[in-house]
């Protein structure tokens, strides 16, 4: 069974332009591509005047879904979301906030793929490296405490990566594989989307079969937010 994955910071449904929003047309791009798990970032979960935007996508056309609020602000929240086509078995929203003022999360689902567990974690990492740090310790110690070693994991989001000191410390941690690296030698470039050079976006994964990575840069996935998404195939081994 091959699944395909899509990680994207949708920029809260506005594209980086005319902060036109694109909720709309972000859910029906994202259902035409049949993606079958769908990792988001700075998602509103709640907002006096957008909603609950991961409902919306959600709406006729994924049956599972998940949310972790993240920073809370005077209209509402935003935070991390998951869209799957898989039943989720459980989830948990972990605070690995690296400061007080940068309010971070992962949020740690179980999907039973086939009655095969598959863990999904979905995380947007701080904007200062020490705060980085400090997250991605978080993340590991999440990983090693709850998720046994023979069960696959995927582990995605907006890593803010800067200096590309996750995917060394991930691997060497966990044995986690970032999918760009791996079969490309380069991590893919995200942000911005009209002229990308920040490798900012990361989809990693242990216990899976990958191939076929991909970032999304035609017009369609460039007008909907600031950063690109990107894409994977994978299947048990």
């Amino acid at each position: 069974m091959d699944l395909k994955i899509l990680s994207f910071n949708i920029h809260k449904g506005f594209n980086n332009v005319r902060l036109k929003p694109t909720l709309d047309l972000l859910r029906n791009q994202i259902a035409s591509e049949h993606f079958d798990i769908v990792g988001l970032q700075e998602i509103h979960g709640e907002h006096r005047d957008h909603g609950n935007q991961l409902e919306k996508l959600a709406d006729r056309v994924w049956p599972e879904f998940a949310y972790g609020k993240n920073a809370v602000t005077t209209k509402g929240h935003h935070g991390n979301g998951l869209l799957s086509r898989f039943p989720i078995k459980k989830w948990e929203n972990l605070n690995i906030s690296g400061h007080k003022i940068d309010q971070r999360g992962v949020l740690h689902a179980v999907l039973d793929c086939e009655s095969r567990n598959l863990h999904v974690l979905v995380t947007h990492l701080g904007l200062f490296q020490v705060w980085r740090e400090k997250q991605l310790k978080s993340v590991c110690q999440r990983i090693e405490n709850h998720i046994p070693e023979n069960e696959p994991i995927i582990l995605c989001g907006d890593f803010n990566d800067w200096n590309e000191f996750a995917t060394d410390f991930l691997y060497d941690t966990l044995g986690l594989n970032e999918v760009f690296e791996s079969e490309r030698g380069r991590h893919a470039r995200t942000f911005p989307n009209w002229l990308p050079f920040l490798c900012l976006d990361r989809i990693y994964v242990r216990g899976l079969k990958f191939f076929s990575p991909q970032t999304l840069s035609s017009r369609k996935w460039r007008n909907l937010s600031d950063h690109l998404p990107i894409s994977v195939r994978v299947s048990w081994p």
